[in-house]
């Protein structure tokens, strides 16, 4: 019987824990992004104030916030009571976060999440990267090989 109990108390948590949260952002992730691509984000809130909202990231050379939205009021319909899009750009191929923070009336921070970006090449750059790769060893060999050769023809002459 104290097992059921514990289940149904843990249970009751989580309920309540879903019920204080207070906002989201959609999507919650931006996952394997090409680079050189632009994408919105948006974020819903059930606060009873926001005035301003801010997003950062933590490398600028992987990601760069390129606009934050105006804070909306929700329609008496919905069930949330702002919203807001904010648009990211994949610069470079990497992992960064973006951290989100809505303020209230006073200044005061009333609700942060960090979503999780990650940017990969796209394949004509990736392509691209391997030719100019290749090419840059082969010059190399082909220097080295000439310089072993410009070496024994000058150690034969003296």
């Amino acid at each position: 019987a104290a097992l059921t109990a514990q289940v149904f108390d843990q249970e009751a948590e989580a309920k309540e824990d879903e019920r204080r949260e207070t906002g989201v952002v959609e999507p919650t992730a931006l996952m394997q992004v090409m680079e050189g691509t632009q994408h919105t984000l948006t974020w819903y809130s059930s606060l009873p104030s926001v005035a301003n909202v801010t997003a950062t990231v933590e490398d600028e050379v992987v990601a760069a916030v390129v606009e934050v939205g105006e804070v909306l009021p929700g329609a008496p319909t919905d069930n949330f009571t702002y919203y807001g899009n904010i648009t990211i750009s994949a610069l470079f191929i990497g992992y960064n976060k973006l951290h989100l923070s809505l303020y209230d009336d006073r200044h005061l921070v009333v609700w942060e999440r960090a979503v999780d970006i990650s940017v990969v090449l796209s394949y004509q750059h990736l392509a691209d990267l391997f030719t100019l790769l290749v090419g840059i060893l082969i010059i190399v060999f082909y220097i080295n090989m000439g310089a072993t050769i410009n070496l024994e023809v000058v150690k034969n002459i003296i």
